[in-house]
């Protein structure tokens, strides 16, 4: 064979040597990666594992606490529950009797009113104020045209005029 094919050929060897080194060493480090990777995707599922199972795990406590929390306020709460309905009952009783207490001075200030013909701007202002407190206590509108009509009059005394009572004399001459 001819010098210049030996060398040729011993160049192509070599190359090719050198590719299949090259080949050898990057299917080494490919495997070596998909083995680190797997690996790594192991211990990542078995961490993922292992925290979904914390997870649980703080999900029952928690579910737990919160039934021992809703049980403790229960106990502690059903007998501040049952003292304020009852606190709820007294004050409806109270808001009534104090409504019927002011539509008790409306309808006095009223008949006082109807009896002088007039209201004093006093009085006019007294009136609207418990007026204010009836209506807000529970509106029923049973004293509203009362209190227009209250609010309607005068705030003095009518001046009426006096029939003279003395008669005139005719002078005769």
């Amino acid at each position: 064979m001819p010098v210049w094919l030996q060398i040729l050929v011993a160049i192509f060897g070599l190359v090719g040597t050198i590719f299949g080194i090259f080949g050898v060493s990057a299917y080494i480090s490919e495997r070596a990666k998909h083995r680190a990777s797997k690996k790594n995707k192991a211990e990542d599922d078995a961490e993922a594992k292992k925290l979904e199972e914390q997870k649980k795990l703080e999900q029952m406590k928690h579910e737990e606490y919160k039934s021992e929390l809703k049980s403790i306020i229960g106990e502690a709460v059903l007998p501040i529950a049952s003292k304020l309905e009852l606190i709820e009952q007294e004050l409806i009783k109270v808001k009534r009797g104090v409504q019927v207490s002011n539509r008790t001075d409306l309808e006095e200030m009223a008949e006082k009113a109807d009896r002088q013909k007039f209201i004093s701007a006093y009085d006019k202002q007294r009136f609207e104020s418990t007026y204010q407190s009836y209506h807000d206590l529970g509106q029923n509108g049973v004293m509203d045209a009362t209190r227009t009509r209250i609010l309607a009059m005068p705030e003095s005394k009518p001046v009426t005029k006096r029939k003279s009572t003395t008669k005139k004399k005719i002078l005769v001459e």
